[in-house]
């Protein structure tokens, strides 16, 4: 009697293990679940505030937006209230350097007028010795100035510009003028094709490279994208050409090739730059056309289907 009462016994305490066991491993998923649930939730806003800097750093956005928890509004608000900050000083900067910009040139106008009279009462080495001086400020100014206006990129930050209309638009905007009206143009770039730069950057860059092939161009520029190793975008002109010591001369800064030629020799120098801003890389060398052929690599440039 005794022996069946402790079987019985037995049984009910391991009926009981059992049970409390299974009870309590429920109770522990469950509570991890409610801890792992409870985590996410609180760490959302901040999973949204990381899209929203990604977002930021990208160029996709200018601040954070959307709807945030009271708790990270204060996070918010300030990383908002620095990139406006920053925006703003931003395009201060750039007033100040095209306001001061303008009155430099003023005062090189007014001193190229010196010397005009100057040379009009017979003292011409001191007429040119102004107008030389004026015309390597000249050239200091635009450079400057141009440099200005680039935007100087972070790590992460990636573009997806198309690259046609950009080049397009350009184009446009230079048959407008004697020079360019006068050619024949040729493009062979696909509108899927895009580049890893900001838009006003690959603007600048286009406009340089393009326009100082009007300046040698007889009579057509072709402008294309070659597929290998990601894409090159090749300006060709069937212009004069150069020679091998004339294409290393182009790595001098403000180095100009001719004389006659207008401007103020800066362009190359600034599409350096620009490529160099972008981890690009720019070379050149002479057309099947006769002329300069000038190739311009970008990173995340998709080349399109030849």
């Amino acid at each position: 009697m005794a022996s069946e009462t402790t079987r019985t016994l037995d049984a009910a305490n391991a009926a009981f293990r059992d049970d409390l066991s299974r009870d309590l491993a429920i109770l522990g998923a469950a509570l991890v679940l409610a801890a792992w649930v409870q985590v996410a939730l609180g760490l959302a806003p901040l999973s949204a505030i990381r899209k929203g800097v990604s977002a930021v750093r990208s160029g996709e956005s200018k601040r954070l937006a959307g709807s945030f928890p009271v708790e990270v509004l204060p996070l918010v608000n300030e990383v908002n209230a620095l990139l406006d900050t920053q925006e703003t000083s931003i395009a201060f900067a750039r007033t100040r350097a095209a306001d001061l910009a303008h009155g430099l040139k003023t005062n090189l106008t007014v001193l190229n007028v010196e010397a005009q009279e100057l040379r009009k009462a017979g003292n011409e080495k001191s007429a040119i010795t102004i107008e030389e001086l004026t015309q390597d400020l000249a050239r200091t100014i635009d450079h400057q100035l141009a440099l200005s206006r680039l935007r100087h990129r972070s790590r992460g930050e990636v573009y997806q510009t198309p690259l046609r209309p950009q080049i397009v638009r350009v184009i446009d905007t230079l048959n407008r003028t004697p020079l360019g009206s006068a050619l024949d143009w040729s493009v062979d770039v696909s509108d899927d094709v895009g580049v890893d730069i900001d838009p006003p950057d690959l603007t600048e860059l286009l406009g340089v490279l393009l326009e100082n092939a009007t300046k040698w161009a007889r009579r057509r520029i072709e402008v294309a994208v070659v597929a290998d190793n990601g894409g090159t975008l090749t300006i060709e002109d069937d212009g004069p050409g150069l020679t091998p010591e004339q294409i290393t001369r182009l790595d001098s800064r403000g180095r100009r090739l001719d004389e006659q030629k207008s401007g103020t020799g800066i362009g190359i120098s600034i599409a350096r730059e620009i490529v160099a801003l972008n981890a690009g890389a720019l070379a050149f060398d002479r057309s099947i056309m006769g002329g300069l052929a000038v190739r311009i690599r970008l990173p995340g440039m998709r080349s399109a289907p030849r």
